[in-house]
């Protein structure tokens, strides 16, 4: 057995950490500025993306050169993200945070696809429990992530004084490491649709995970939650009927979870009643308010890609310190203006196929995310993005070698 080199010792100890520091959550945040925070992994994702460059210093030399009139469309999409920060800057609106948002998004995106295909994923076998072993480091993470969110539930159910820090303070609700039930509610719904690749040695193995990670989902009291792990469900459950694959008990945690929903305790508090209309209303508020905000030409070109704003409330005589709306269509809308979001759209109708052909679990876990931002800022949240990007990832390696 050949010893393991250095540069695989090195890429396989950040990537251990980058997992330890994914299920911690908020623990690991840093708070620079009231509007600026940062996180553990990030001091991870520049050292990754450091080493990378250097390895590959001459990577960009070798690249063959694009055919740039396959990608028309898409350099049109960027010109026109690039139009509308230019229109932000000389509006005097906040584009450096735009920019550093956009930056983070793609560093991530960079450091995942650099650690997943490290040099030291040959040394391990090529499949774990019937999966690509890059795929059981995000389950790791989100079995911690459901440890550590029961350990919170029925050890300090009473999060209330967070609220005197800056965040919603909740009573009685599984808030996780993610200090928000809806974020660890996503989590652990994607937990769940990688726990159904896996094969374990006894089925009743799988079956004890599921049952608690639907017990976890149901903890959190998030109706977002609710709807993702429904959603995911059944798209997962459709795409294995169409390939004749086993679907009923996949579904049976649909009922599973209606059936846990009649039993959880109410303990008291607003954020256990699954029929308050609070959230509902000033999520309304917010969108509204930021429609309202747009001038006349940002419904054509947007108010700029991820530019933050502050959004009015019309309920209440405080503002809403939301950055960007929660709806994701909203978010669209306003920032990309009527002309991006057509371009959007087109780009999506040209790459149909693709996103068609995405393998089960990545097609299922989309489809959950997608149906929870319209209720939250869920899939640029990173956290969520990070594992949807790994995942996604991860599959596209389990189609080729490494």
């Amino acid at each position: 057995m050949k010893k393991w080199s250095l540069n695989q010792l090195f890429w396989a100890t950040l990537s251990l950490l980058f997992w330890v520091f994914l299920s911690l959550g908020q623990l690991q945040r840093w708070q620079l500025t009231p509007g600026i925070a940062i996180y553990a992994h990030d001091f991870l994702v520049m050292i990754g993306l450091l080493a990378y460059a250097i390895q590959h210093r001459n990577l960009v030399t070798s690249l063959p050169n694009p055919e740039f009139r396959k990608y028309r469309l898409e350099i049109l999409f960027g010109l026109w993200i690039w139009f509308g920060w230019l229109i932000a800057a000389l509006s005097q609106d906040n584009v450096v945070v735009a920019l550093l948002y956009t930056a983070r998004l793609f560093s991530y995106t960079g450091f995942t696809w650099a650690a997943l295909s490290a040099p030291f994923w040959q040394k391990l076998p090529s499949q774990i429990l019937g999966v690509k072993p890059q795929l059981i480091g995000y389950w790791s993470a989100g079995l911690t992530i459901l440890y550590l969110g029961f350990m919170q539930y029925f050890l300090l159910p009473d999060t209330r004084a967070l609220g005197l820090i800056g965040w919603d303070n909740h009573y009685y609700r599984l808030i996780g490491t993610q200090l928000d039930p809806g974020f660890t509610g996503m989590l652990l719904v994607l937990t769940l649709l990688l726990t159904f690749q896996l094969k374990f040695p006894k089925p009743i193995w799988q079956a004890v995970i599921t049952a608690l990670l639907t017990l976890a989902v149901a903890l959190t009291y998030s109706r977002a939650s609710y709807l993702a792990f429904g959603l995911g469900i059944v798209v997962y459950a459709a795409i294995a009927w169409w390939r004749d694959q086993e679907v009923r008990p996949k579904l049976l945690l649909v009922v599973l979870l209606a059936g846990l929903l009649v039993l959880l305790p109410r303990k008291g508090g607003e954020g256990v009643n699954l029929g308050r209309t609070s959230t509902i209303t000033a999520r309304v508020s917010s969108n509204q308010g930021s429609l309202l905000q747009l001038q006349p030409s940002q419904w054509l070109t947007g108010r700029g890609l991820l530019v933050p704003e502050t959004i009015e409330s019309q309920n209440t005589l405080r503002p809403d310190m939301a950055k960007i709306p929660d709806n994701l269509v909203v978010l669209i809308v306003t920032h990309l203006g009527l002309g991006g979001t057509v371009l959007l759209i087109l780009l999506l109708a040209k790459h149909r196929q693709r996103l068609l052909n995405l393998p089960t679990l990545s097609l299922s876990s989309l489809a959950a995310i997608l149906i929870h931002a319209q209720f939250n800022n869920t899939l640029l949240q990173p956290f969520v993005f990070l594992f949807i990007v790994g995942i996604m990832l991860s599959e596209r390696l389990k189609k080729t070698k490494i």
